[in-house]
């Protein structure tokens, strides 16, 4: 539908099979206006439709076999448009991956082939964002092609706040993400936020002019206001409780004493005939119940190992 203020009248717009100016499918599941004044229009399983606002004309783009310059799929999720004055269209299931529609000529380019795109965002810095089924992604316009973020989950939904962090609604709960240093923090259900699954035209987050992130679910919605979120930067202290060799407490009380005080900047040497030996530690937060403590020996362990 389409508004006219000055008389409160609206203008209706159908898919009429017996009319190729009409829209593809009355079922719609994105609307974006672009720059240029046209409306976007995207469907749930017959493609996107360019409405001329002028003419009223609709043009509908739909994926040919054997032509990658067409739109890669039927199913549109999010429309979207950069600086640049690119618009990026998200794809699902057959046909899914990421399309940038080339003005001058009417053809598609297709990037993060065979992804689920659910959501897309362009933020306060005009970086660009796309959330997918199985992670987030920012787009490097100097080598033209997405780059994953590390952040892996179902991302259904991208959002920002008035400080550019970005939160992401993902099947585990609301999730913040500080694009400066890739850090993230998770409000899941044991926060009273469940996750989301699938994403619809009504779950889609808004921001209030008071910086207050708004995500709508079947049941209502979350409320988050970020400037008044507090988040303790303390960490938590690390408690050395025995220290064994060959199963047996090795150390006197003095050096027990030592290894256990919060500022000690010794160490502990041992010979090369003792080489089995055991650390035992706690580290009580009760912050978080579900805190893990992961450990690794330096030059002997690959990686970050999970303690028990």
């Amino acid at each position: 539908n389409e508004f006219d203020p000055s008389n409160g009248a609206f203008v209706k717009y159908f898919a009429d099979p017996e009319d190729p100016s009409s829209l593809s499918s009355n079922i719609i599941t994105s609307v974006f206006e672009d720059s240029y004044q046209n409306i976007w229009v995207g469907t749930a399983y017959d493609g996107l439709n360019k409405l001329d606002p002028k003419t009223h004309k609709i043009k509908i783009y739909k994926p040919v076999s054997g032509d990658v310059n067409t739109i890669s799929g039927l199913e549109i999720t999010a429309i979207c448009e950069d600086k640049r004055g690119n618009l990026w269209i998200g794809c699902i299931n057959e046909g899914a991956g990421l399309n940038r529609f080339i003005t001058k000529d009417g053809s598609f380019k297709r990037y993060l082939p065979g992804l689920s795109i659910l959501s897309i965002l362009v933020d306060a810095n005009e970086d660009l964002w796309v959330g997918t089924a199985i992670g987030l992604y920012k787009y490097n316009p100097e080598a033209d092609q997405f780059e994953n973020t590390g952040v892996s989950s179902n991302i259904t939904l991208v959002t920002n706040d008035a400080d550019n962090n970005l939160w992401l609604y993902t099947s585990s709960g609301i999730m913040r993400y500080d694009p400066q240093n890739g850090n993230t923090l998770l409000f899941g259900e044991k926060n009273g936020v469940k996750g989301i699954l699938q994403s619809n035209s009504w779950m889609i987050p808004y921001r209030k002019k008071d910086g207050t992130l708004l995500f709508g679910t079947e049941n209502g919605y979350y409320s988050v206001d970020p400037k008044n979120l507090y988040i303790s930067r303390d960490s938590s202290l690390l408690k050395i409780t025995d220290f064994q060799i060959n199963n047996e407490s090795a150390l006197s009380d003095q050096q027990m004493a030592l290894l256990k005080s919060d500022d000690s900047k010794g160490g502990l040497t041992l010979p090369y005939s003792q080489r089995d030996f055991s650390i035992y530690f706690t580290s009580i937060d009760y912050r978080n119940s579900q805190r893990n403590i992961s450990y690794m020996l330096e030059n002997y362990d690959p990686g970050w190992l999970k303690g028990n």
